[in-house]
């Protein structure tokens, strides 16, 4: 698997599933807060691993949702990917790469346990458990009061903080297992996705993302 595909698993969103006899207010599930995530809807995010990624709702219809990515990485754009997720199957079925020459590489990835990264792998399959109460959380876009939703995975502890006032993705995600934390910085509507080639061309690396993209 790619580098750039690798990393574009760790950003697609937490698509959990019930566990098996838990009470439904126990468990939540972030693939039914997508089905109602309008396009156009972003959010900003810090990795800790020093990246920045945009995330966007590229198009969206009855069994799919398309997920837009942009990274930067010391200022400049790194990669430029899209996901297609099937909602009803909960799996990510399509890539595409943006290239620098602005050719768009596609490629179907039904995913399966030993195709995936880590990460994402780990994000797919947890179960999550609703966490008693609310939480104050300080992220750079602010703060929220959030539910806290907790599992683990291979040994390893996932905790994600959720906050009614961005359907889209946790405000902070918290993975100390795999050395990875991701907090919100920005949030917004009505982007346009400008994946498909248009007349403008593809940021090249070392190129910055123009400051009407939300950065």
């Amino acid at each position: 698997m790619s580098t750039v595909l690798r990393r574009t698993f760790l950003l697609i969103p937490l698509l959990v599933t019930t566990a098996p006899g838990a009470r439904a207010a126990e468990t939540w599930e972030l693939i039914d807060r997508l089905k109602d995530v309008p396009v156009g809807e972003w959010v900003r995010l810090s990795y800790s691993r020093g990246s920045e990624h945009l995330l966007l709702v590229a198009a969206k219809d009855e069994q799919t949702i398309t997920l837009e990515e942009r990274v930067r990485e010391k200022g400049y754009v790194t990669s430029w990917t899209q996901v297609v997720i099937d909602l009803n199957k909960k799996l990510p079925v399509i890539f595409r790469e943006r290239m620098l020459t602005g050719e768009i590489r596609e490629a179907n990835i039904e995913a399966k346990e030993s195709g995936l990264n880590e990460d994402f792998h780990a994000l797919l399959t947890a179960r999550f458990w609703e966490q008693p109460g609310t939480e104050r959380v300080v992220v750079p876009a602010g703060r929220f009061s959030c539910k806290v939703y907790e599992s683990v995975f291979n040994k390893k502890f996932i905790r994600i903080f959720i906050s009614s006032d961005i359907p889209l993705y946790p405000v902070k995600v918290l993975m100390p297992g795999y050395e990875l934390t991701i907090r919100l910085v920005a949030f917004g509507k009505g982007m346009e996705s400008r994946f498909l080639p248009v007349k403008d061309a593809c940021p090249k690396e070392g190129a910055a993302i123009g400051a009407g993209e939300a950065r």
